[in-house]
């Protein structure tokens, strides 16, 4: 039985092939309606964690993009609300696993 393999990823810029390190980074940044997905909240109680400090954002290309690392931390850590709870449980699952 044959197998596939994942096709090469390369820098637009210069061709280098990059890395999984590097393709997995890009991976682990959020949009902001991914991160409403990804935390299971909507677009305001998204705004609001970020007004008041709770949730760490970047600005890149003009566009707020969240890192997952930074939305386990608050599903992990943060005063529980109604759906950040459930997916507190769901984390720690997946990291006791």
């Amino acid at each position: 039985m044959a197998t596939q393999s994942q096709p090469q990823s390369y820098c637009p810029a210069c061709g280098q092939p990059l890395n999984g390190q590097v393709t997995v980074s890009v991976a682990s940044w959020l949009s902001f309606n991914s991160a409403c997905r990804y935390l299971g909240i909507g677009r305001t109680k998204l705004r609001r964690l970020i007004s008041e400090g709770r949730l760490k954002y970047y600005r890149l290309d003009g566009q707020l993009r969240f890192h997952r690392r930074d939305c386990d931390a608050l599903i992990l850590f943060d005063k529980p609300h109604s759906n950040l709870k459930r997916l507190q449980k769901q984390k720690i699952n997946e990291l006791a696993s």
